[in-house]
């Protein structure tokens, strides 16, 4: 729901349209056709969306494992340069201004280039 004044960022929309553009025309090369959803064709529509969310949810959590060794090795590099606090067992870092936004641009990065 939008609250009145709210700006919306098209670009998440934008970006899901282009995806499921570039996979029709994928399906029209690859097949030469059109998807076509049909129950005549044998294929059972609540097993395959079954099927597709279980791929999913694997490929989360694989995403996921990525984006924690991408960190991991982002707070190495950030423990280089800048002066632990005293709690140092959770990770907690008094970075300056130009790490905090090289590691913010790096986590960016990583989630626009795995989506």
């Amino acid at each position: 729901m939008l609250i009145e004044g709210e700006k919306v960022d098209d670009a998440v929309a934008d970006k899901v349209v282009e995806n499921i553009l570039r996979r029709k025309q994928l399906g029209l090369i690859r097949y030469n056709k059109a998807l076509r959803l049909s129950s005549s064709d044998g294929r059972n529509p609540i097993k395959e969306a079954r099927e597709e969310a279980e791929d999913l949810v694997i490929y989360l959590t694989w995403a996921e494992g990525e984006r924690e060794r991408l960190l991991e090795f982002v707070r190495k590099v950030a423990s280089l340069t800048c002066m632990p606090t005293v709690d140092v067992s959770h990770d907690a870092f008094i970075l300056s201004d130009e790490a905090k936004q090289l590691l913010l641009s790096l986590e960016r990065g990583f989630v626009a280039e795995n989506i």
